[in-house]
């Protein structure tokens, strides 16, 4: 299914001319070989482009080219067409691999006469296949080349110009290369039934590698790869075991690196996802991909007219949107692949495929699963993203080394409404006891859990977005009630430093009997403090009233020990009930009114 759709990906690109076609492929090169009109090597050239990263630093990389492509190597000697790296184009090694090098360019020169046989009359291939044959790899006293480049190894890939004009722009050359990648394409493949189309044919026994993939090999890594008899099955070899045609095993992996390269993909920790439409314009996903990429990283354009949250909730309704004269339709098919990167393999984590309309409910519905009352600060009150959540889990926001299990499992959640992470949960309560520091962020997923997982003896009302006074559970009333502990201390102790928070909260969370009944008896010292002063008494008999409601909802006991669900309720709490101390009357009795019509209904 996944190989099906990113082939179907692949056709909808080179309807649009955005893709190479079979034989050719996107290279970065580093130099061109600049000749004259009778085959003589007059300088050698960078070829970089300049970009500006996010801070105004000028970065140079290497320019990307289309140029004829016969598949990847291993270490064998395998030329290319018409671009080379040095070892290859010109002999250039160190003294070590001389010999090496050596075959490299005879087996590259070998190569270019055979292509180009019969077309030799053409001036630019004259003057090409003149100056390799006039080139002597042995002896190489020095190189012309530009000031403009650094050192003197020339390490890195070639093109060639020939007076002004691009070898591998050459009509006759791209012919050539063609007509040559044609006949020679098949030869000495076995025959065998494609997995992907079912038809007979050759089957490719290796296939492209997937270059500048992030955690990868800077040579390239391969989804599909049989390379171990260990993995390989009985009287088959290599790509035989899982036959596809060798155009199949390049449209595949074009349609992957055309996203990686155009910047078609949002990475998480070591998880690259790809988000893709078998039938939707370019432009078409361009607009989906800036969806996606505010719900993780927040809204992060200032285009005018750009509304993330307004665009994805009128999909959701199933209406159709319009961005920069580019129609969304909320019925076209889009899928996410999730693929992690080992070295020279690449590792399928997650794939999924739905109607826009039904991706953009499932993020509707995280962003009310995980709706929760600010504290009153401005940033409290913001949504937080998916890789906000994530990084969280975290010390000092770092998303670097972040489980993969709970990347993929949220990511699910997000995008196609599964059920929270538990690791996550777990990751949050680590950082919790580091902290003793219940943060809105923290809280915000933790009710979603709730809301998402049926937990028997826990009702559901509980999962509001603020305070509910009708719930019952133990941890939940527990935590509640360690707040207004916390705030009866501070009360009666002017310009406290450190509060119970600070030393007793993550204890309290967990072993409940052995902290519970100290802190309500130093409560009560603190009550009689404050009620005899004046402007203190009001506050003291308010939060007396509110503590002594809660410990007669609480079991004759305290629990002994409560769980990781249960210390989670208990922060839900504790959040909650600090929240509704903050909050404004009018907007208390708002708040009210909403719950009481959320759990009539």
């Amino acid at each position: 299914m996944v190989i099906e759709s990113l082939i179907n990906y692949y056709e909808t690109l080179k309807k649009e001319d955005k893709v190479p076609l079979p034989g050719f492929s996107i290279q970065k090169i580093n130099y061109k070989l600049c000749l004259s009109k009778n085959g003589k090597l007059k300088n050698i050239e960078p070829l970089f482009e300049t970009v500006l990263s996010p801070k105004g630093k000028e970065l140079t990389f290497p320019l990307k080219i289309e140029l004829p492509f016969s598949g990847s190597r291993s270490n064998k000697v395998k030329p290319y067409f018409g671009w080379e790296k040095e070892s290859y184009i010109l002999g250039l090694a160190d003294p070590a691999e001389k010999a090496r090098a050596l075959k490299c360019f005879n087996a590259f020169r070998q190569l270019q006469h055979e292509v180009l046989r019969g077309n030799e009359k053409e001036p630019v291939i004259d003057a090409y296949l003149t100056f390799l044959d006039n080139w002597d790899p042995l002896n190489i006293e020095s190189l012309p080349y530009s000031k403009d480049i650094k050192g003197d190894k020339l390490e890195g890939n070639y093109v060639v110009e020939v007076d002004g004009e691009y070898l591998h722009e050459n009509k006759i050359v791209k012919e050539c290369w063609s007509r040559y990648y044609e006949e020679t394409e098949t030869e000495g493949l076995p025959e065998g039934i494609s997995i992907v189309s079912g038809k007979k044919g050759p089957i490719a026994k290796t296939h492209p590698m997937i270059t500048s993939f992030p955690g990868a090999l800077s040579s390239g890594a391969a989804l599909v790869s049989f390379n171990l008899p260990s993995v390989s099955g009985e009287y088959k070899d290599k790509g035989e075991n899982a036959p596809m045609t060798p155009y199949e095993a390049f449209a595949y992996t074009t349609a992957l690196k055309y996203m990686l390269n155009n910047k078609g993909v949002f990475i998480l920790g070591d998880d690259v996802i790809f988000i893709w439409s078998e039938t939707d314009s370019d432009e078409q996903q361009r607009v989906i991909r800036k969806l996606v990429d505010a719900v993780i990283y927040g809204d992060r354009s200032d285009e005018e007219g750009f509304s993330p949250r307004e665009m994805i909730k009128s999909l959701a309704d199933g209406e159709r949107v319009v961005y920069k004269g580019t129609v969304i339709d909320p019925n076209s098919e889009y899928c996410l692949l999730g693929i992690e990167a080992n070295q020279a393999r690449l590792s399928i984590k997650l794939f999924t495929h739905m109607t826009v309309g039904k991706f953009m409910a499932n993020v509707v519905k995280f962003y009310d699963d995980i709706d929760i009352a600010p504290l009153g600060k401005e940033d409290d009150a913001k949504v937080p993203t998916l890789y906000q959540l994530i990084g969280a889990t975290k010390r000092m926001q770092d998303k670097s080394s972040v489980n993969p299990d709970i990347l993929e499992e949220m990511i699910k959640s997000v995008f196609t409404g599964t059920p929270f992470s538990f690791n996550m949960l777990g990751a949050y309560n680590r950082r919790f006891k580091s902290t003793q520091d219940i943060r809105t962020i923290h809280v915000s997923f933790i009710k979603g859990y709730y809301t998402r997982k049926q937990i028997k003896g826990y009702p559901k009302e509980v999962l509001q977005v603020a305070l509910n006074n009708e719930c019952d559970d133990q941890a939940y009333i527990l935590g509640r009630l360690f707040f207004l502990l916390e705030r009866t201390q501070i009360e009666a102790i002017r310009n406290i430093q450190k509060t119970i928070r600070d030393k007793y909260i993550y204890s309290a969370s967990v072993t409940p009997a052995m902290v519970f009944p100290m802190l309500v008896n130093h409560s009560e010292y603190h009550l009689k403090k404050m009620k005899k002063i004046d402007e203190k008494r009001g506050v003291a008999i308010h939060l007396e009233r509110q503590m002594e409601e809660l410990l007669n909802r609480i079991s004759t006991t305290y629990p002994t020990r409560m769980s990781l669900e249960e210390q989670s309720r208990f922060q839900l709490g504790y959040y909650h009930q600090k929240a509704y101390y903050f909050t404004p009357k009018e907007k208390k009795e708002a708040a009210s009114s909403e719950n009481t019509e959320a759990a009539e209904n």
